[in-house]
């Protein structure tokens, strides 16, 4: 992993609260219970060499990191994804703006109910995550290979087409 070539011990990612919104909702619509307790905005820790990955702005609309970014001139992607439009998660953003617009402070509340359900989750013994080693790194995942080295695999088959 990256993090680990330079050294470091803990990962930020940029997941917003819209980002974790989204994610629950679509957790709940497939029926992936046990991925909810995963949500939970807590420092999560990988392998034995303590790597933790954190979300500094989980509790941060997606439209204020964008304003601040553009405020201060830090430079972030601004292209969309190619596939935005073709997954439920652009219709729950819809969904979930035009709420916001209509109920504001709607997306806090859920926000609020999402880490209570997801605590409760991740504390009940009988629906704790059951973690999955991954195949090639060995590092915990819900599947058999985890999404970073999905990820790895996908880069390295379009590199050789």
């Amino acid at each position: 992993m990256a993090a680990e070539s330079i050294g470091a011990n803990v990962v930020a990612t940029a997941h917003n609260l819209d980002d974790q919104l989204q994610s629950f909702m679509i957790n709940i619509l497939v029926g992936d219970v046990e991925r909810i307790g995963w949500i939970y905005p807590e420092p999560v820790q990988y392998g034995a060499n303590s790597l933790k990955k954190i979300k500094p702005f989980v509790e941060i609309y997606e439209q204020e990191v964008v304003f601040y970014a553009l405020h201060r001139e830090i430079p972030f992607q601004s292209e969309e994804c190619p596939y935005m439009h073709e997954s439920i998660r652009t219709e729950l953003r819809e969904f979930l703006n035009k709420f916001e617009k209509d109920h504001p402070g709607i997306k806090y509340n859920a926000y609020n109910s999402m880490i209570k359900i997801s605590r409760s989750l991740k504390s009940m013994p009988s629906l704790i995550t059951h973690c999955n080693k991954c195949s090639i790194c060995g590092r915990n995942s819900t599947g058999a290979v985890c999404s970073f080295c999905k990820t790895l695999q996908i880069l390295a088959d379009n590199e050789t087409t």
